[in-house]
């Protein structure tokens, strides 16, 4: 606290912090007064984004960042507030992306990332290279329920094992774009890196393979929470070895491609 009364240094910026989660938890978890019927539920979602993403706003501007900066959260803040009353923000119209197929949404590419980092762990353990550490996981996910809802990442069409190399690949181009896929993969890299010095000294090939079982399990489990949103049901109800090549779904026109 400072002579004036005033709290100062990280007493402040705790203060500040502590206003923000009280803020975010209000805005989540109170129940929405409003008496809507069930299907205007996306515009108390919108309501709701737009008064967290004004606090988070406000947040930054009490610790320093730069007013034009802020400016750019309010405004999204605003676009959520406006599209709550029917209007059509621009910066929330969809772009085409060409070439007659649609991209996957951020939650699957979320879920793709975190198996990545499982591939990258395999290849840690000792596992030969990148394409023998996608066979086993592909094994390990078509021969283990608990794994299995992983199979909804793949396109109809597109075979696990190529699918994870694929997705490998799209990420590992990503690096120095405006691209929240990467971001995903990025941070989840860094937890990783983290948990390696935390081990005080070189982590064992047993340690990096029950990291990467680790990763699949919370992979699959985040498919569960948002496979509602996905636009294919899973279609590989099958038993299968990790030598088993079929593919899941029926034959698309293009297969598990990259996205730019």
């Amino acid at each position: 606290m400072s002579a004036s009364g005033e709290p100062s240094g990280a007493e402040g910026l705790d203060d500040s912090v502590r206003a923000l989660v009280e803020n975010l938890r209000r805005v989540y978890r109170e129940p929405d007064r409003a008496k809507r019927p069930i299907y205007d539920a996306q515009i108390a979602s919108q309501n709701r984004h737009s008064l967290a993403l004004l606090s988070i706003s406000q947040f930054l501007s009490s610790v320093g960042l730069e007013p034009d900066l802020v400016d750019q959260i309010t405004s999204i803040s605003a676009a959520f507030y406006d599209s709550a009353r029917g209007l059509h923000p621009t910066v929330f119209k969809a772009h085409s992306p060409g070439g007659g197929r649609k991209n996957d949404n951020t939650d699957v590419w979320a879920a793709r990332a975190v198996v990545v980092i499982a591939l990258i762990c395999f290849v840690a353990s000792g596992t030969k290279d990148e394409k023998t550490a996608a066979h086993l996981i592909a094994g390990i996910v078509t021969g283990d329920e608990n794994y299995r809802p992983l199979l909804r990442l793949v396109r109809p069409g597109a075979a696990l094992e190529s699918a994870i190399l694929n997705w490998r690949n799209v990420l590992s181009h990503r690096k120095g774009r405006i691209d929240i896929r990467y971001g995903v993969f990025r941070w989840n890299a860094e937890v990783l890196k983290l948990r390696v010095l935390a081990v005080g000294g070189a982590p064992t090939k047993e340690q990096y393979r029950d990291w990467a079982l680790e990763y699949l399990r919370k992979a699959a489990e985040y498919v569960n929470h948002f496979s509602s949103k996905m636009r294919w049901q899973p279609a590989c109800n099958f038993q299968a070895s990790a030598g088993d090549t079929r593919t899941c779904g029926k034959t698309g026109p293009r297969g598990e491609q990259g996205e730019e």
